[in-house]
């Protein structure tokens, strides 16, 4: 017998609605929640109910993944760990759902994945050739292992996912 649920929908839903209005607000470290926000639908998407699935597929499609995209907002772009987390929930949003239009700024998966792919490139470059400079953060190690490990786990392009277990494995 299949033991009864934890949680209700309404009572998940209403905990995916508090993140998504943080990241729709666009408060500064609103890209440290996207990571989370992508495993669970990722990891959870069966047991999801397709209000909890739009939400979150919404909350991506409207989200700014980049300071050259329009819109007023309070968050932070260019330290190493906020490049690694915005270019990496940018990538695998775009990789999700390739053809949908990400409304923020009119492009549309196809176009969102191709243009974080240079971020990251760039991103693990920079890692591979100067190392961390967070490195010795409790709070920010975990941010770049958040999206590292993120990547790893739902990017398809096996090549760099290669290059991400690379840098992973320098940064350990």
């Amino acid at each position: 017998e299949e033991a009864a649920p934890i949680f209700f929908y309404d009572e998940i839903y209403s905990l995916l609605l508090k993140q998504s209005a943080y990241m729709s607000k666009r408060f500064d470290c609103a890209d440290f929640r996207a990571q989370l926000f992508f495993k669970i639908y990722k990891d959870c998407h069966e047991k999801l109910n397709v209000n909890c699935k739009e939400l979150i597929k919404q909350t991506f499609l409207g989200f700014k993944y980049f300071m050259d995209e329009p819109g007023d907002d309070s968050m932070c772009y260019w330290s190493e760990n906020h490049q690694i987390l915005f270019a990496v929930s940018e990538y695998l949003a775009g990789q999700e759902w390739p053809e949908e239009n990400f409304y923020n700024c009119n492009l549309s998966g196809n176009e969102h994945m191709k243009k974080a792919e240079e971020r990251i490139i760039a991103w693990m470059n920079q890692r591979f050739k100067y190392g961390f400079s967070e490195y010795l953060s409790n709070n920010y190690l975990a941010e770049d292992i958040a999206p590292m490990a993120n990547f790893i786990a739902y990017a398809k392009n096996e090549k760099l996912v290669e290059q991400m277990r690379i840098i992973m494995d320098i940064l350990w």
